[in-house]
C-alpha cells in the first residue's frame, strides 16, 4: 500500500515539460500578437525631421557574463510617429531633396562677438601617444554585429521567458495564505482535489474534497475570489459508538479578499477576509441510489443532520523577502466555526472559533519550479479535528509541496498535506474523523496570460494528421483554444462522451461521461468503478512533455480521476504516458503505459495502436491493451472516414475492451461488440 501510495504521488509530482520561450512579452504594455517582429532598436525616423533620433532610445551594455540586466531597455521617449507616415531611407530622402527647387536668402546678422575677447590656447593632456603603429585589420575579425544584435535579443528573451513563468503562490497550503495578489485584470481558474493515501472506510480512492475555484486582479494591489468546494464521501474513520457508518458531506461556496496595503523591498503585509456558506451533512440518505438512513454524529437519531453555516476567516499575512527567490510568511489567523449541529432530534458538538499562527516558506529552484511547505498551528482552546469516538482537539496542520509550470498559461501544484479543507474558513481542519496525511493536487490555469508559442508550424501540422484513438490515446493535439467532441455508443447500449478543450499550446483538459450497458460481463476484480448501467463522470487533462523538432515523436503525460455515479460512489486515478510515433506520411504508431490506482489495488498495462491513411479520406485502426498486472488482453479495430481535409470523421469499429473510458481499456469484454464513433474539432 505504501508503495502504491508513492508512486501515485511520485506520477502527479513529476508532470513536467521542457523549458519553452515565449516570442513576446511587455511588463505593463498591451500587445496585440504572441509574436515581437525584430525591428532595429538603435533608431528611429521622425517624419517631419526625416534623420535619426538616437537619444530616443537608453541602451544599456549586457556583460559577458550573461547576466541579465533588467534594465535594458529604457525607453526614456519615443518620438511620435503620425498615422499613414512612411519611413524613408536616408538615400531615397537626399535623391527626393535634390530634386526640389532652393531658394537660397541671406541670413540678417543681429548679434556679433564682443571686441574684448581674448583668445587662448587649451592645453590638452591627452593627446595622441607619437610612437603609435597602425596596423591593417583583417576582415574576417570584424565585430559580427548580427551576432550583437541576437545576443541583445537574445538576453531580453530570458527576461521575457522568467516573467512568463513567475507564478506567483496566493497560498503557501490551503490554511497560510500570502501577500500575493494578481496583476490588474488578470485571471486565474483553478482546480483540485485532496485524498487519504489510505482508503479507510470510505474505500475507493477515500475521502476526497474537491475544489473549483476563480481569482481576478481587480487592481494590483487588491484580489477578489470566488470558490466552491466539495466532499460528499463517508467518514473515513469507522464511528465504533454508532450503528452504522455516518453519511458526510462538507460543501462550501463563498468568496473572499485580499488587499495588499503595504508593499516594500524587503516586507509586504495584506490582509484577508472570507465569508462563506458551509453546509453540513451527517447521517440520513445521501448520495445517489442510497437505499437506507444511517446514522449521524449529532445525535442519536438516524435522520439526516443539514445546517447550513455562515462561517468566515480573517488573516494578516506579513511577508519577509530576502531574496527574489525565497520568501518567508507569517500569518496569524482567525476562523470562525459553528460550534455545535442539530436538527429536531437534538444537537451535538462541532468545531466552534479557531485562532492560530501559520508560518510558510517558498523557494524558487528552477525558473519552472517553486517547491514550498506552511505549518499552522491552533493556539488556545481550538478544535479543528475529531477522532473515530467524536472527541474534538486541536492538531497542527502541515503542508509540502511543488508548483511546476507546464507552460506560461498553466501551473500544476501536487503537495502532500493533513488539511483535508480546502475553502479558506475550512482549511485548517483536519479530515474529518481522523488525522493522516493527503495528497493532493491543482491544476491553475490564467487565460490572460501570454500563449507561449514555440511549436512550429511543422509540428503541429504533423501532430494534426491523425485524429485521436479509441482505446489507445495518441498526440493529436488541437491548437490553443480549440476544443474536440467525440461520441461513441456500441450495439450494446453502451455510450460514452468526450469533451477535450485546449487551454493552450502544450495543456488540455478533458470531460468524460458516459454507461456501460448492464450486461456487461468481465472477469475483472475492478469491475465496481466503471458499475454496469450506472453513469460514469471523469475529469482528466494532457499536457505535451515532449517534441523533436519535426514532430515526428510527441510524448504526453494524462490524468483522470471521477467516479461512478451510484450509491457506492467508487473511484478512481487513472494515468498515463501517451508517445505518439509519425513513422511515415500516413501512418502513425502509439505506445502508451498505463495504470489505474483504486482502493483495492492496481491494474496496469501498456496500449499499442496503428493509424494507417490507405486512403486520402480512409484510415484504419488496429489497437491492443497488453496487461502487465491485474490486467487483461483485449483488442480493437476500426475503419474511420474523414473527408479530405474536413475537421470531423466517423469510425465503425469491433472491439471487445470493457470500455474506452480510461481503466475500462485495461479489462476485456466476453463478446466483441460493433460500435461507432462521432468525431469533430471546433
Amino acid at each position: 500500500m505504501l508503495v502504491r501510495n508513492f508512486l501515485y504521488f511520485s506520477y502527479l509530482s513529476f508532470i513536467a515539460s521542457p523549458c519553452l520561450v515565449a516570442n513576446s512579452f511587455q511588463d505593463n504594455h498591451k500587445l496585440n500578437s504572441n509574436t515581437i517582429p525584430r525591428k532595429n532598436l538603435y533608431t528611429n525616423l521622425s517624419r517631419e525631421t526625416d534623420q535619426f533620433l538616437l537619444a530616443d532610445f537608453n541602451i544599456d551594455i549586457i556583460n559577458s557574463n550573461d547576466k541579465i540586466n533588467n534594465d535594458l531597455l529604457v525607453f526614456d521617449e519615443v518620438s511620435e510617429i503620425k498615422e499613414y507616415s512612411s519611413i524613408k531611407s536616408i538615400e531615397y530622402t537626399s535623391k527626393r531633396n535634390k530634386k526640389k527647387s532652393l531658394n537660397w536668402n541671406p541670413i540678417e546678422k543681429k548679434e556679433s562677438l564682443p571686441s574684448g575677447i581674448q583668445w587662448l590656447p587649451i592645453e590638452r593632456d591627452n593627446t595622441l601617444p607619437s610612437d603609435i603603429n597602425w596596423l591593417p585589420i583583417d576582415i574576417h575579425n570584424e565585430p559580427d554585429l548580427e551576432r550583437i544584435a541576437n545576443n541583445i535579443g537574445d538576453s531580453n528573451l530570458k527576461i521575457l521567458h522568467e516573467k512568463l513563468f513567475d507564478f506567483k503562490l496566493l497560498n503557501i497550503g490551503n490554511a497560510v495564505p500570502t501577500f500575493q495578489t494578481l496583476s490588474q485584470d488578470e485571471i486565474r481558474f483553478t482546480i483540485g482535489q485532496v485524498s487519504p493515501t489510505a482508503s479507510g472506510y470510505a474505500k475507493g480512492t477515500g475521502n476526497q474534497n474537491y475544489i473549483g475555484s476563480l481569482d481576478y486582479g481587480f487592481q494590483d494591489n487588491l484580489l477578489l475570489s470566488f470558490f466552491y468546494t466539495d466532499a460528499d464521501d463517508p467518514l473515513t474513520k469507522r464511528i465504533a459508538s454508532l450503528d452504522t457508518q455516518p453519511e458526510n458531506r462538507w460543501s462550501s461556496y463563498g468568496s473572499s479578499f485580499k488587499w495588499k496595503f503595504l508593499e516594500k523591498p524587503t516586507l509586504k503585509m495584506a490582509i484577508e477576509g472570507s465569508l462563506e456558506n458551509w453546509m453540513v451533512q451527517s447521517g440520513g440518505c445521501a448520495g445517489d441510489e442510497c437505499s437506507s438512513n444511517t446514522s449521524n454524529i449529532f445525535n442519536s437519531n438516524t435522520s439526516m443532520v443539514e445546517n447550513n453555516n455562515l462561517v468566515g476567516s480573517l488573516s494578516l499575512p506579513i511577508g519577509l523577502i530576502y531574496s527574489s527567490d525565497f520568501d518567508l510568511i507569517i500569518s496569524p489567523k482567525l476562523t470562525f466555526l459553528p460550534g455545535s449541529q442539530s436538527n429536531q432530534y437534538g444537537e451535538g458538538d462541532f468545531y466552534g472559533n479557531n485562532y492560530g499562527i501559520g508560518f510558510g516558506m517558498a523557494y524558487k529552484v528552477l525558473n519552472r519550479l517553486k517547491t514550498f511547505s506552511s505549518y499552522y498551528v491552533p493556539l488556545g482552546d481550538s478544535k479543528n479535528s475529531f477522532d473515530d469516538n467524536l472527541n474534538f482537539y486541536k492538531t497542527s496542520i502541515y503542508t509540502l509541496g511543488m508548483n511546476y509550470s507546464i507552460d506560461s498559461r498553466t501551473n500544476f501544484q501536487a503537495f502532500l498535506s493533513n488539511g483535508f479543507g480546502l475553502s479558506p474558513a475550512t482549511s485548517v481542519l483536519s479530515i474529518p474523523s481522523s488525522d493522516e496525511i493527503l495528497y493532493g493536487f491543482k491544476i491553475v490555469y490564467t487565460p490572460t496570460k501570454l500563449d507561449n508559442y514555440y511549436f512550429l508550424k511543422k509540428e503541429r501540422s504533423s501532430s494534426r494528421k491523425f485524429f485521436k484513438g479509441l482505446s489507445v490515446s495518441n498526440n493529436s493535439y488541437i491548437d490553443s483554444g480549440d476544443s474536440q467532441l467525440n461520441i461513441l455508443y456500441d450495439a450494446e447500449g453502451s455510450w460514452h462522451s468526450k469533451y477535450e478543450k485546449a487551454l493552450s499550446q502544450r495543456f488540455l483538459v478533458d470531460i468524460t461521461a458516459g454507461i456501460t450497458d448492464k450486461e456487461a460481463n468481465t472477469n475483472s476484480n475492478f469491475k465496481s468503478y466503471l458499475l454496469p448501467g450506472n453513469t460514469i463522470l471523469r475529469g482528466g487533462a494532457k499536457a505535451i512533455i515532449y517534441s523533436n523538432q519535426s514532430g515526428n515523436v510527441t510524448s504526453s503525460l494524462r490524468g483522470s480521476f471521477g467516479r461512478v455515479l451510484a450509491e457506492k460512489k467508487n473511484g478512481y486515478f487513472f494515468g498515463e504516458s501517451i508517445n505518439t510515433f509519425n513513422l511515415f506520411e500516413k501512418v502513425s504508431f502509439n505506445v502508451n503505459p498505463k495504470i489505474g490506482f483504486t482502493g483495492t489495488g492496481e491494474s496496469s498495462g501498456f496500449g499499442t495502436g496503428l493509424h494507417w491513411k490507405v486512403l486520402n479520406k480512409i484510415t484504419l485502426i488496429s489497437e491492443t491493451n497488453i496487461p502487465i498486472d491485474n490486467a487483461e488482453h483485449n483488442m480493437t479495430f476500426g475503419v474511420r472516414y474523414s473527408p479530405g481535409e474536413s475537421s470531423k470523421h466517423i469510425d465503425l469499429y469491433s472491439s471487445n475492451a470493457f470500455s474506452f473510458i480510461d481503466m475500462g481499456q485495461l479489462m476485456k469484454r466476453d463478446e466483441n461488440i460493433l460500435g461507432l464513433n462521432v468525431g469533430i474539432l471546433f
